[in-house]
């Protein structure tokens, strides 16, 4: 026998069930935005960037040991400093949206014990495309390459 509450008590299960669906699917949106690797709003600029790892165009990886000595600063000014190893490099940057532009880098010329890994990551640095950040990570997509760094 169903009266007036049945009819009441059936809507507000569908209520119900529609607010709980709701709530899944934001937590499930916000969940999958922690993933996403889009520029974070934040400047890449006037920060210190570590080098934590080196992915060869041929999809190897090179895990950096000393990341201290591998390091790239993207000055607001549009200038770019980087440490190569035992060599620093001087140059140029623009950025646009997630897009990358690195200028041809004037580095010093010093044999490093790290060689060639000091030259493999000039050439990725100056052969950027594009990046994506975090706020605390920074990755740098290249010709030569896929850069991985942290502050």
């Amino acid at each position: 026998m169903m009266g007036g509450n049945g009819m009441a008590d059936r809507d507000g299960a569908v209520t119900r069930r529609l607010g709980a669906m709701a709530l899944l699917l934001g937590l499930s949106v916000a969940a999958c935005s922690d993933r996403v690797t889009e520029p974070s709003g934040q400047p890449i600029t006037g920060i210190e960037w570590q080098l934590r790892q080196l992915q060869r165009d041929d999809f190897s990886i090179v895990v950096i040991e000393r990341p201290e000595a591998f390091t790239v600063e993207f000055g607001e000014d549009g200038q770019l400093t980087a440490l190569a190893d035992c060599n620093r490099c001087f140059g140029s940057h623009t950025v646009s949206g997630s897009s990358l532009d690195v200028g041809a880098l004037a580095c010093t010329r010093a044999f490093c014990p790290s060689a060639p890994l000091d030259s493999e990551y000039v050439d990725a640095l100056s052969r950027a495309t594009s990046f994506a950040d975090d706020g605390q990570q920074l990755t740098v997509f290249s010709e030569a390459g896929v850069l991985r760094y942290s502050r």
